[in-house]
């Protein structure tokens, strides 16, 4: 059997509205949740408008204790919205997220140029555009001795 459709489809056929459809099971439970930088409950994060996401972090094991505390869950969703990415409690989220990665001895590379830690630190997270971070053999391979400790390297919009 064929199906077709015509321009003379009857209106109610013609227009399909696109939405956007959240899974039926929702959000899992025995997780931490924030949203902008601030703890919230599921069901408020379960709420933010898909569209509206800007980026999503998810944090397993012991770099949740590092990042939100002594908690007894182990899985934390961070989940920032557009135009709150510089918002203070989401930098500060973020200063702790990057110093849960050791970045000491590593060589740190801002749009090709060496930077300290302090300087890598001051980039605020609207301005990244790139970030690579590679092992110790494939940065010796990149950069040579300097690279022997690994390396990230930044490229900025």
């Amino acid at each position: 059997m064929a199906l077709s459709l015509s321009a003379a489809a009857p209106a109610a056929y013609a227009t399909v509205p696109t939405t956007v459809v959240q899974n039926a099971t929702g959000l899992p439970d025995g997780v931490l949740y924030y949203v902008d930088g601030q703890k919230v409950s599921k069901e408020v994060a379960e709420k933010v408008n898909p569209a509206s996401i800007a980026m999503v972090n998810v944090l397993k094991g012991a770099t949740v204790r590092q990042i939100v505390g002594n908690v007894p869950e182990t899985q934390v969703i961070l989940i920032t919205t557009k135009g709150n990415e510089n918002a203070a409690p989401v930098v500060e989220l973020n200063k702790k997220l990057n110093r849960s990665v050791d970045l000491t001895n590593k060589l740190l590379l801002v749009d090709g140029q060496q930077v300290t830690l302090t300087e890598m630190e001051r980039l605020l997270p609207s301005q990244l555009q790139q970030v690579t971070v590679l092992s110790a053999d494939d940065a010796v391979k990149a950069y040579g001795e300097k690279g022997k400790n690994g390396s990230v390297s930044v490229m900025t919009k």
